[in-house]
């Protein structure tokens, strides 16, 4: 069983743990992206870039703390034991309590072309769809953080940098929506 994203000719497929991995290290590159971003910028105080670049810095601290914490629980599922989950894997549901908490976060996302985030990650794992503006917002966000999901820089086909190399792969079908105007299918 997998999950399955299709617009016209054009597909990519992956199993749900796939598919689930591949959501938390996206979040994982854009707050790496967030981290050196915010740390070149300078406004001077009482100003809205000022107060926007701080509520982005809380926002990623609070996702940070939050993943920590879901990290730290033990989980179960009919009645197994499954244990603490790394850090890595708390991300997606880290960044879906910031932005249900604070709604502003999520604005600031979108204005600095980073809401294609939460259009990625808030989406069903079957039987949904993505959007042609969520597929515009999607491949912004990839133009953004490409460079951050990449963990070799001396050989891209190295296995670590199977992120790097799935962005080109399902990016491919999200500029197939915005080429042909037509939305991405999950299956």
């Amino acid at each position: 069983m997998g999950v399955d994203f299709t617009c016209d000719t054009k597909t990519f497929g992956c199993s749900y743990s796939g598919w689930h991995y591949f959501r938390n290290l996206i979040i994982g590159a854009t707050l790496a992206y967030l981290d050196d971003f915010l740390s070149k910028q300078k406004y001077e105080e009482d100003t809205y870039e000022f107060s926007a670049m701080n509520n982005l810095k809380k926002g990623v601290a609070s996702i940070r703390s939050t993943a920590v914490k879901i990290s730290s629980e033990n989980k179960t599922i009919f009645g197994m034991d499954l244990g603490k989950r790394p850090v890595e894997e708390c991300l997606l549901k880290a960044l879906a309590i910031e932005i249900n908490s604070n709604s502003w976060f999520g604005e600031l996302l979108i204005e600095y072309g980073l809401g294609g985030i939460w259009a990625l990650c808030n989406k069903s794992d079957c039987e949904g769809f993505y959007s042609v503006g969520n597929a515009y917002d999607i491949c912004d966000l990839f133009s953004l953080i490409r460079d951050f999901t990449l963990e070799n820089n001396f050989d891209i086909d190295a296995p670590e940098n199977i992120i790097y190399r799935s962005i080109h792969q399902i990016e491919r079908v999200f500029q197939e929506s915005l080429k042909k105007k037509r939305i991405v299918s999950i299956f």
